[in-house]
């Protein structure tokens, strides 16, 4: 069995990940997994350490005070993002992807930092849609004493999706989390996870 689990974002699909794809076991929000699911397998997940990406990171929040005795590394988390997205936003994103799901997801890929080209399945617009209505509505009010794991809060200079602000609140509630910024945008390389769960952890995983 794995050792690290990685809770992969809105259109975070394993080709963008490859390495930890094939490394870790790896969840992808609504396209394969529904977020219940996601938080019942993290609450139960044996190994050490659990990963988590953008809406990943937010569902993992959810269910933060459940998960004991974990690494825990939050990229690009926040507690509600229509609090820096206008819920218009999604929702022309909604429509977008009713007509051309490549278009949008490609669209997405580029503000977040990703380079390559990359071809999003057409067939899996529902399940992208429902992961858009999902970040309309669901705001966590985070009331967490006392931490369970060791958690790692990280946020990219770079990023265009989440802003910073939305790790300041985050860090407010959570003051036994270490922040930890990097030189990136919203994606965060695979080369840069492994080695700062490395420096962390002393485990490589991959």
């Amino acid at each position: 069995m794995t050792d690290v689990l990685f809770i992969s974002g809105w259109a975070g699909y394993p080709f963008l990940f490859p390495s930890l794809s094939k490394n870790t076991k790896f969840l992808l929000p609504f396209v394969q997994e529904e977020p219940e699911d996601i938080a019942c397998q993290a609450r139960n997940f044996k190994g050490s350490i659990i990963i988590a990406w953008s809406t990943g990171a937010h569902i993992l929040l959810s269910r933060l005070d459940e998960i004991k005795n974990k690494n825990i590394f939050l990229l690009a988390p926040f507690l509600d993002f229509t609090s820096f997205t206008p819920e218009w936003v999604l929702n022309r994103m909604i429509q977008g992807i009713k007509k051309d799901t490549h278009k949008v997801v490609s669209k997405f890929w580029q503000k977040c930092g990703i380079k390559k080209q990359y071809t999003a399945p057409e067939e899996d617009g529902p399940g992208l849609i429902d992961g858009l209505k999902f970040l309309s509505s669901s705001k966590i009010k985070l009331e967490i004493s006392d931490l369970k794991s060791r958690l790692f809060i990280v946020h990219g200079r770079k990023d265009k999706i989440v802003p910073f602000k939305a790790t300041e609140q985050l860090c407010s509630l959570l003051p036994e989390a270490e922040l930890i910024m990097l030189s990136t945008g919203h994606y965060i390389p695979e080369e840069t996870i492994k080695q700062l769960v490395y420096a962390k952890t002393d485990t490589k995983i991959f």
